[in-house]
C-alpha cells in the first residue's frame, strides 16, 4: 500500500479559506500527495519485535520490545549498525516498563518514560547510555499522552472526567498543574457523560520541534487545532467535505479523517 504524506505546513498555507482573521481556517482542497516507496535493508543486528523508531541527528534509533536489548542504533543513511542498549530489570542502567508511545529526541537526548521516571539517553562514541534521570511529578491527573515542549515544560491530556478543558501544562520540577487549556469543540453533540465526550474527541497530540507550537488532531472529526506553547489557541483548521473526499481512504463515515 502506498503511503501518502501531507505536511502540516502545507495544510496551513495552501488551499485554505479564512473564516476568521486569526483563529479559523477551512481547507477546501489538499495539495498533491507525495508517494513514499520503501526498500528492504538487511542488518547484522537481530530485530525481534520492533515497535517504534525515531531519527536522532544522523542516527536511526529503534525500540525493540523484547527481553533482549531494547534500543538499537543505526547510522544513516546506510543503516550501519552501531549499538544495542538497555535491558529489563531494576538496576541503574536497566528499564522496568517503558512507555513505547513516548520516544522523543531533543538534540542532546533521547527521552523515554519508565515507571515514574523520565530517562534521557545520550549517544557518545557510538554508544547509548542513560545520561540523566528525572522523577516525574505526582499530579492529580495521570500523565496521559505526555508531550515535550522544552527541557522543563510538558503537556498532558486532561482527565476524562473533567470536561472543563482538554489539556494541562506541567513542569518537571513541580507537583502542580501550571495551566489548564483547550476547550472541547462545539459541534452541537449531546453526551451522556464527560467520559463519553472525552472518548468521542479522542485525539493525537504533537509538538513542533523547538516547542513553539502544539497541534491536536481529532480522530473522529475533520478538524485539528494549533496552540501556542502558553496554551493559547492559535488556529482551528477544518477540512470541508471536498477536501475530505479527495483524501478518502475507505474509512467508515464516523471516522472520516
Amino acid at each position: 500500500m502506498n503511503l501518502k504524506i501531507i505536511t502540516l505546513l502545507t495544510l496551513c498555507f495552501m488551499s485554505c479559506t479564512k473564516t476568521d482573521q486569526t483563529k479559523t481556517l477551512t481547507i477546501t482542497s489538499f495539495p498533491k500527495a507525495i508517494e513514499l516507496k520503501g526498500s528492504v535493508v538487511y542488518t547484522s543486528c537481530r530485530l525481534l519485535n520492533p515497535t517504534r523508531l525515531c531519527i536522532w541527528d544522523d542516527k536511526l534509533i529503534l525500540y525493540d520490545h523484547t527481553n533482549d536489548f531494547l534500543f538499537k542504533a543505526f547510522r544513516l543513511p546506510g543503516l550501519e549498525y552501531l549499538d544495542s542498549y538497555g535491558t529489563i530489570g531494576n538496576g541503574p542502567d536497566e528499564f522496568q516498563n517503558i512507555d513505547e508511545n513516548y520516544l522523543v529526541t531533543t538534540g542532546r537526548y533521547l527521552e523515554v518514560t519508565d515507571r515514574g521516571k523520565l530517562k534521557r539517553l545520550t549517544f557518545q562514541n557510538d554508544k547509548l547510555s542513560i545520561g540523566q534521570e528525572i522523577t516525574l511529578p505526582v499530579l492529580e491527573s495521570p500523565l496521559n499522552r505526555l508531550q515535550r515542549l522544552n527541557d522543563t515544560l510538558y503537556m498532558i491530556d486532561n482527565l476524562p472526567t473533567d470536561a472543563s478543558c482538554e489539556h494541562n501544562l506541567i513542569s518537571m520540577n513541580s507537583n502542580r498543574i501550571n495551566k489548564k487549556f483547550g476547550q472541547y469543540p462545539e459541534d452541537g453533540l449531546v453526551f451522556n457523560s464527560n467520559v463519553e465526550k472525552f472518548q468521542a474527541y479522542r485525539k493525537y497530540d504533537v509538538s513542533k520541534p523547538g516547542g513553539e507550537k502544539i497541534a491536536v488532531f481529532y480522530n473522529y472529526f475533520n478538524k485539528f487545532k494549533i496552540y501556542d506553547v502558553p496554551g493559547e489557541l492559535f488556529r482551528t483548521i477544518t477540512l470541508n467535505d471536498i477536501a475530505r473526499n479527495e483524501y478518502d481512504t475507505g474509512r467508515p463515515e464516523e471516522n472520516p479523517v
